[in-house]
């Protein structure tokens, strides 16, 4: 019975660790062989055909059995749990000062999001993949307040942003859940987060942290606008700004 219980948990990890591995292959083929300015589709093909040599050779390995695939796609799947977790509410002094400020200095609270959003997004950078070398801040961290209080320029996903944001935009009293809502959208390879702010004169607002860090870049030379969004494979801008 002991010797079936450590199998059993050595099957275990080594689903894990499949994951961890094709993880720190991917990173290398998106950063070694191809860089940020590459373009993504040629880096997600290469991605798919090195994976699908990787798992054919430990196939032939006779590496896999029912509990190893189940280890493997568990983990993937609570990596897509915590990635869709919420941040907790520990919103530090300084952030609800800087909200209230920008409130206050804003009678039309369209032109406070506005503002807002341009305050919340030049604190941090969201440069393309960059989630591959900083999985941790996309998975593990949802406290409002170690976001807020990295360093200016760090790196922070644009999911983690889009979140940031619509929870000081409540924190105002200026906007309902209902006006201010949370939509889930895809790049290439990778979930992306839109903010959606209702307007009662003009078609919807959107919010896209992403967008802004990357338009203009590798694929479009558009400028983004604050009202715009990006859509499925985020190579061009639709919507109108604000």
């Amino acid at each position: 019975m002991e010797k079936k219980s450590k199998k059993i948990l050595l099957d275990i990890g080594k689903g894990i660790f499949l994951i961890v591995l094709i993880w720190i292959i991917n990173v290398f083929i998106a950063f070694v062989p191809f860089s940020v300015e590459s373009n993504t589709r040629q880096i997600i093909w290469t991605w798919l055909i090195v994976d699908a040599l990787l798992i054919y050779f430990l196939y032939r390995k006779k590496y896999f059995n029912w509990v190893v695939v189940l280890s493997a796609v568990g983990s993937v799947l609570i990596l897509v749990l915590f990635y869709f977790l919420p941040l907790d509410s520990n919103i530090p002094e300084s952030a609800l000062e800087l909200n209230n400020k920008i409130a206050g200095e804003n009678e039309n609270k369209y032109e406070y999001a506005k503002e807002l959003f341009f305050e919340v997004e030049k604190k941090y950078t969201s440069p393309i993949r960059q989630y591959l070398l900083e999985p941790w801040k996309v998975f593990w961290i949802k406290d409002f307040e170690y976001f807020w209080n990295l360093p200016e320029g760090d790196y922070v996903d644009s999911n983690i942003q889009g979140r940031v944001y619509r929870k000081l935009l409540f924190e105002s009293g200026r906007f309902s859940k209902e006006e201010v809502t949370i939509h889930q959208s895809f790049c290439s390879n990778s979930p992306h987060l839109l903010v959606k702010i209702e307007h009662p004169e003009r078609e919807p607002i959107w919010v896209d942290f992403w967008a802004v860090d990357n338009f203009p870049g590798v694929e479009s030379d558009e400028t983004y606008e604050f009202g715009m969004r990006t859509i499925r494979p985020c190579d061009k801008l639709v919507g109108v700004g604000y």
